[in-house]
């Protein structure tokens, strides 16, 4: 009985002792989870935002989750980047509530992210402006013009982001005051240009985000000083012919235009303008320089026609080095044949006009039915007595000057100064692009009693 003992107590010591050295063993490996720290940044929208005054955010409040179901509670802060030490390591979701002056939550947003031992992790939070509604609210701009200030013009833009047609309009302005009201249908995602303009041509722009509520009331309260303001940017370097278009000239009589060149760039003083009056005489082309001044130059030239025809003056202005700018107009000297009005409503269709014959025929294509940015394409025959073809688009550019088109066999007749410039026949695609001029032009030149001529517009989409 004593041997039984003895061996029950001899066992139990041995296994008490392996259990000992089990939990010795296992302890090295078994560790506390360590601890981390986030630092909260809240995104703000690119530009100034408009909208309701109440919805203007005075505090925010943090809320969170980690890992086994740790919490964060609501803590409340006014200046960020707000930082909060001590959170398990592992993932969390951290949730920011922005609130208004009277407490109103009036945007929010969340962003899950990893928190790492001993390291502060930078978290940037979007928040969200609560639904719009689907009513109307109202849009409203005042402030006050800064002495030595004279607007001649103030102008804004309100475009949906989310689709629709663009709001124009013009903001009120009298002494020393703005002013300007709109209804808009609930929306948040409004993008505001705003543009004025003083009498001496300085400019003041910016650009906003704007957010209408229902039956809420968005105001911009603008305070402009002279300061504000200031030159325009350049834009692209212009060519300006003047007149644009001569019709029924008379041949031996002498035509003046007036070419301006804006927007020369900065430095340089001296242009050069080079013409070509297009009817290949010695006198019809040239160069001739002038000074720059703001940016501007200009040059008046004069020519005389010797025979009655179609005529592209194009006139090109450079720096020395490289061309700037190109301008056109159009020259018809001679009667005028009756030309016809056409309406191109169709895509993917040829549309053939009338045929023609001998003088000068001016024919008006109506686009208007037809989609911004689709293409022309244009396809003729003269049948063998050489005739030229000029179109233009918008009104006064010249995007086709086929030359004389017809059979060698006219080549070196005075009727077709410049000589046959190619076959009889032939096909332009993509003339041109359709923009916001709803109508373009096709001056048609019969050299001599006797010719018949043929054309033919398709449109399409490019």
């Amino acid at each position: 009985m004593k041997h039984d003992v003895k061996k029950t107590l001899m066992r139990l010591f041995i296994i008490t002792g392996f259990l000992i050295l089990a939990i010795g063993c296992m302890q090295p490996f078994s560790t506390a989870v360590g601890k981390g720290a986030v630092s909260i940044s809240i995104m703000q929208s690119k530009g100034p935002t408009i909208q309701p005054e109440n919805l203007e955010i005075a505090s925010y409040v943090l809320s969170g989750t980690g890992p086994n179901n740790e919490s964060l509670s609501n803590t409340t802060f006014t200046t960020e980047p707000y930082k909060v030490d001590d959170l398990t390591a592992g993932s969390w979701t951290f949730t920011v509530k922005g609130k208004n002056s009277n407490g109103r939550v009036v945007a929010t947003g969340s962003v899950s992210a990893t928190i790492v031992q001993n390291t502060t992790t930078n978290v940037n939070i979007v928040l969200t402006p609560p639904n719009e509604g689907t009513g109307t609210g109202t849009f409203t701009i005042t402030g006050t013009i800064g002495a030595g200030i004279t607007l001649s013009s103030f102008t804004g833009v309100i475009s949906p982001k989310s689709g629709g047609t663009d709001i124009s309009f013009s903001v009120n302005f009298s002494g020393t005051t703005l002013s300007y009201t709109k209804s808009l249908t609930a929306n948040s995602n409004y993008e505001l240009t705003l543009r004025a303009v003083t009498t001496d041509g300085k400019e003041w722009s910016d650009i906003y985000a704007l957010r209408i509520y229902d039956n809420e009331t968005s105001t911009l309260t603008l305070d402009l000083k002279s300061t504000d303001f200031h030159q325009p940017a350049l834009g692209t370097p212009t060519v300006t012919v003047d007149p644009s278009t001569v019709t029924n000239g008379v041949v031996g009589q002498s035509y003046s235009f007036t070419v301006t060149a804006d927007n020369i760039p900065s430095g340089v003083n001296q242009v050069t303008f080079s013409y070509n009056f297009g009817d290949g005489s010695a006198s019809g082309t040239g160069s001739q320089a002038a000074t720059v001044s703001n940016h501007s130059a200009s040059i008046t030239i004069s020519h005389t026609y010797s025979s009655s025809s179609a005529y592209g003056l194009t006139v090109a202005v450079s720096d020395g080095s490289t061309t700037l700018a190109t301008g056109y107009a159009s020259v018809i000297i001679g009667q005028v044949n009756s030309g016809n009005d056409y309406d191109l409503t169709v895509l993917n269709t040829w549309i053939a006009a009338n045929s023609g014959g001998y003088g000068i025929t001016i024919d008006t294509w109506d686009i208007s039915q037809l989609p911004a940015g689709c293409v022309f394409d244009f396809k003729f025959d003269t049948v063998g007595q050489p005739d030229k073809y000029i179109i233009e688009y918008p009104d006064g550019t010249i995007v086709v000057d086929t030359g004389w088109r017809g059979d060698s066999f006219y080549e070196g007749r005075p009727a077709y100064p410049g000589g046959i410039a190619g076959d009889i026949d032939d096909e332009l695609d993509a003339i041109f692009t359709k923009g916001s001029q709803q109508h373009f032009k096709i001056t048609i030149i019969g050299g001599e009693p006797g010719t018949v001529w043929y054309y033919s517009i398709r449109a399409r989409m490019p």
